[in-house]
């Protein structure tokens, strides 16, 4: 094992002092009760999901699904506050579930399937990634940090763990935070390897943005560390970071309490940060979906970055579009609502009323849909 030295760099920060301004709308349903988001992720079929003090829920931009604990239904969610999502694999999400254990959810089924062997990893769990070989890291408040084997039911303990510990991966490698300290975990030995130690008070946050590079968010603000050499750069340090979204485009937002900040991450390794007005409440969770809009979750409620656009140039077409795709003069919107066929100066066509799809594409003259059962269509276009 090695510890990696600290190499001091020079690199470029440019500070944008004026406040951007962010329009958000609150995500208000009648199913949306709770107003505590712990988590907030988005599958492979575009939902995004939120793990709060009060359940599971699945939005789709216009409604919630509910999923809480039956107490006489072992296949319900084993608890409700739901601290933590994964969605490494396509077809499922993993939980961490606290006071209920580890918990899997299969995406097209919307079945749980709650691990029998809970006892071995901890029922107040904080935090679970999975690897892409379907191993899982657990952070567990009652045994420490986990590495788990599901399928042949086989869990070790890889560390002690703390209060604030926290994981991040970036394909095949995965890092631990402990107490200041940043672990690699070597999957040959199956233990923590320890990087760097240069911080005079516990790590907060974690995230990986490329192979080699992490950001590490602590009470003295945000760094980026490289995992190769070691280099340690100090992005900001007017206050605590706790939390730090995904990156997207170049882009992450990080921040903690009622601070908000973008951080666009430039190719020659220069940072440019811009604060961001935020809604009411303090900040439990940040996420970038895959259009590039963020969502936050308060103590006060979730919420969405609005829709970038000056104007709708037909606002009349009354349907739940997943996907748009265009053909000549013709658009076709795939959803919920089935395919719908509009010419750009006709009326529409409404196909296949019965069926919801969820992903569709244009090959030559065929459009390729396929909808939430599994099964793919082809339709002639001509």
């Amino acid at each position: 094992m090695r510890l990696l030295h600290v190499i001091a760099v020079f690199f470029s920060i440019q500070w944008i002092g004026a406040q951007t301004q962010l329009n958000f709308d609150k995500v208000v349903t009648s199913d949306f009760e709770t107003s505590w988001v712990s988590n907030i992720i988005q599958d492979t079929y575009g939902y995004i999901w939120i793990g709060t003090q009060d359940g599971l829920y699945r939005y789709d931009g216009y409604e919630m699904l509910a999923f809480r604990n039956k107490p006489y239904d072992a296949n319900s969610l084993p608890g409700n506050w739901v601290r933590y999502i994964d969605n490494s694999n396509k077809d499922q999400l993993w939980m961490a579930v606290y006071g209920g254990g580890l918990s899997r959810l299969h995406l097209k089924e919307l079945q749980f399937y709650n691990h029998e062997n809970t006892a071995n990893c901890g029922y107040f769990l904080k935090q679970v990634v999975a690897t892409p070989n379907n191993e899982l890291f657990i952070i567990s408040e009652d045994l420490g940090i986990l590495y788990a084997k599901p399928d042949t039911d086989t869990i070790k303990k890889i560390g002690w763990g703390s209060s604030t510990s926290q994981m991040a991966n970036s394909g095949d490698e995965f890092y631990v935070t402990e107490g200041d300290m940043v672990f690699k975990f070597d999957f040959q030995t199956e233990t923590l390897i320890p990087l760097i130690k240069t911080f005079s008070a516990d790590i907060l946050s974690i995230k990986a943005i490329s192979k080699n590079k992490l950001l590490l968010g602590t009470e003295d603000g945000l760094f980026s560390m490289n995992v190769e050499t070691g280099e340690m750069n100090s992005i900001y340090k007017r206050s605590a970071v706790t939390l730090i979204s995904n990156e997207f485009n170049g882009q992450v937002y990080f921040g903690g309490g009622h601070t908000l900040y973008r951080c666009s991450l430039n190719p020659e390794g220069s940072f440019e940060i811009q604060p961001i007005d935020t809604p009411e409440g303090s900040l439990t969770s940040l996420f970038i979906d895959t259009d590039g809009y963020l969502w936050m979750g308060t103590e006060k409620g979730l919420w969405k970055e609005r829709t970038r656009f000056s104007g709708l140039i037909n606002p009349n077409l009354p349907f739940h579009a997943r996907r748009i795709l265009k053909k000549d003069e013709v658009v076709y919107l795939l959803g919920k609502d089935g395919l719908i066929r509009k010419p750009i100066k006709e009326p529409y066509e409404r196909l296949f009323e019965d069926q919801w799809f969820t992903g569709g594409n244009i090959i030559n003259n065929e459009i390729w849909l396929g909808n939430y059962n599994g099964e793919v269509l082809v339709i002639d276009l001509l």
